[in-house]
């Protein structure tokens, strides 16, 4: 079944596909240009299979597509201890912030299993590697900005042990989603948090840039964006 999948993938290559995928995700190797509508479809086809799981534990993987299938069959896993015990296996294989932010998008099973689920994640905003971090970061925005959660999340982005520039982006992406949601308990939180400078500031841009939040609100955020700079 594997050897199927890599022939298949190999002949849905598209380069003009595969060099926009390459200036998206600078640094990342063996990428085929497979567009991610068709990985989907791939991924439907291989859970057909009674084995499907297996192709998960693989580790005789070569490209960027096949990591992205791993990711999309965990989130057809309908066990949320099942599902924990292949996402920890998986984690280690992301190498950058497509395959990190498509794995969160899939993992619906979430939304019946916060508690458990933001509990898993401790470990990995405690973690100093870039990509452990973002995934932890990623699932917040996913699936716990609501008003149970918030302070949570806000104490967790304070205390991260890393500086990375892709989790400094999912940080600043998180918190802009968060002021668009619940405006005056995240203005509070952007009065006094422990952000770095960078990443306060492509907060305040990001928040900006949304159409979802008032010219005057923006207005004053520009002015507010000064005090880090």
């Amino acid at each position: 079944m594997f050897s199927d999948i890599r022939e298949e993938l190999e002949k849905m290559s598209d380069i003009d596909y595969k060099k926009f995928i390459e200036n998206l995700t600078p640094g990342v190797e063996n990428i085929l240009g497979v567009r991610t509508s068709d990985l989907r479809k791939i991924s439907k086809k291989i859970k057909e299979n009674e084995n499907w799981k297996e192709y998960i534990l693989d580790e005789n993987i070569v490209y960027y597509e096949e990591v992205m299938l791993q990711g999309m069959l965990i989130g057809f896993i309908k066990d949320c201890e099942e599902m924990v015990k292949y996402t920890e296996l998986f984690i280690p294989r992301i190498n950058n912030w497509a395959v990190c932010d498509n794995f969160c998008a899939n993992l619906k099973i979430v939304k019946k299993n916060k508690e458990k689920i933001w509990k898993f994640l401790e470990k990995y905003f405690l973690s100093r590697k870039e990509y452990e971090i973002r995934f932890a970061v990623v699932m917040s925005l996913k699936y716990f900005i609501e008003e149970e959660y918030l302070d949570k999340i806000f104490e967790k982005i304070d205390n991260l042990k890393n500086s990375e520039y892709y989790v400094q982006m999912g940080v600043a992406w998180t918190v802009a989603e968060c002021f668009i949601k619940y405006r005056d308990k995240t203005l509070e939180y952007l009065k006094n948090n422990k952000l770095d400078d960078f990443t306060f500031n492509k907060t305040i841009q990001k928040i900006c840039e949304s159409e979802r939040v008032d010219k005057e609100i923006k207005l004053y955020l520009k002015k507010f964006k000064n005090l880090r700079i």
